[in-house]
């Protein structure tokens, strides 16, 4: 059986960025599930937090939202 997780971003209000609390939300949601494929929705500017937790850039990745 295979299965997949999804992390729709990560938030930590402005005034306690910079401090690692959304690196150790990663760690903890990433913990023991090396295994696993995740797939990750992030918002525009925050791609870098990700590339250094290891997330790859997709490219058939697309999104369809109903505001736009």
């Amino acid at each position: 059986m295979l299965c997949y997780g999804i992390v729709f971003d990560v938030a930590v209000l402005p005034e306690y960025q910079k401090k690692g609390i959304g690196k150790g939300l990663m760690n903890v949601l990433l913990k023991g599930e090396e295994h696993m494929p995740i797939h990750l929705t992030s918002t525009f500017g925050n791609e870098d937090f990700y590339k250094k937790l290891g997330f790859k850039k997709h490219k058939t990745a697309y999104a369809k939202y109903p505001y736009e």
